[in-house]
């Protein structure tokens, strides 16, 4: 994974260059999303979960680069919050052993790459991106019942969950130029961790997340 965010370093600040040369538009977005866990089953086991979509939201700053005509680079920080419901288990002061359906809530800070053509109508402009994103986990919580738990920076470290991520991207600009300086953008997306959830490279079941929402949020010429 460290490769992958040498990678990641190297296209975002690439792009960054770009500044002096192109035209350059900042994108402030929230994405309200569902994402919910997969299991890809190497092995022999049999597997069945009560899991459940968990809603989430994500908050990004973005530039797009205009690099030929019609075609931009896109590239930032999104702060996402990812994760599934589940079965949980956990002791009472009695110690007796009680299952209930919880909410894990996974925090990851991206670095996104992505790539857009755009169809221009007066006004409105129509754009399909595709592209990758490098997540480091920075944030692990649980909530069930009554009860929610934070792990330390410590304690994310020595989970069982890989920190570093790879994170494939597509949606569908829909955008509008109120002015000349400023317009609005909705994007349908849809996310997917492609990097086994779990540490370990022979995992007979790997876990990955679909992540599905709609970016919403203001366009800012430069």
């Amino acid at each position: 994974m460290k490769q992958i965010l040498l990678f990641s370093l190297i296209c975002l600040i690439s792009s960054f260059n770009l500044f002096a040369q192109q035209k350059i538009a900042l994108q402030i977005e929230a994405s309200p999303n569902y994402s919910f866990r997969t299991f890809k089953n190497t092995s022999d086991l049999n597997i069945s979960t009560d899991d459940e979509n968990k809603i989430g939201y994500s908050l990004s700053l973005k530039s797009s680069f205009s690099i030929i005509e019609n075609f931009h680079l896109i590239s930032g920080l999104e702060y996402n919050n990812k994760g599934f419901k589940t079965t949980m288990i956990y002791f009472d002061e009695q110690d007796n052993e009680i299952q209930t359906i919880g909410t894990l809530d996974l925090i990851f800070l991206d670095v996104p790459l992505y790539l857009g053509y755009q169809f221009k109508f007066d006004k409105f402009y129509l754009s399909p991106v595709i592209g990758i994103s490098y997540g480091r986990l920075i944030g692990l919580k649980s909530r069930y019942d009554n009860e929610k738990t934070s792990a330390t920076k410590d304690e994310i470290k020595n989970s069982g969950f890989n920190r570093d991520v790879l994170n494939l991207h597509g949606g569908f600009e829909l955008g509008y130029q109120i002015s000349d300086k400023i317009g609005f953008k909705m994007e349908p997306k849809v996310d997917y961790t492609n990097t086994d959830l779990n540490k370990g490279k022979d995992n007979l079941i790997k876990e990955n997340l679909y992540i599905i929402g709609v970016n919403i949020g203001m366009i800012i010429k430069i």
